[in-house]
């Protein structure tokens, strides 16, 4: 019994070179994700990974968004001078890395159609 990744699919919404793309857009050395990859590791298995790459985010276009990539965890970062006061603080939401590269793609597709 295969699994759904093994599946063929058909008319495919993002292409390779798309997923490619959301993958050099990442920012380097910027943040770890909640699953605690680092970009760079990303980057430096992309030629081995990539087709698995743009299969699930094909699926997930067509199938839906896993629940588990609507979550963030928020950091408070502090700025500066009295940290009593929460406008002293500014907020990072560390996100799931794949979550990242999807809307890097819907991103760019969209600035490509305005």
């Amino acid at each position: 019994m295969g699994t759904i990744l093994n599946t063929p699919i058909k008319d495919d919404i993002f292409s390779l070179e798309d997923v490619k793309s959301g993958i050099n857009n990442l920012a380097n050395g910027k943040e770890n994700y909640i699953e605690g990859y680092q970009v760079e590791i990303f980057k430096m298995g992309k030629s081995i990974l990539i087709h698995h790459h743009h299969k699930l985010l094909n699926l997930v276009i067509k199938h839906g968004f896993p629940r588990i990539w609507t979550q963030s965890l928020i950091v408070p970062i502090f700025r500066n001078a009295d940290k009593i006061v929460p406008s002293n603080y500014r907020n990072i939401m560390v996100s799931h890395i794949l979550a990242k590269i999807y809307g890097l793609i819907l991103e760019n597709m969209l600035s490509l159609w305005l």
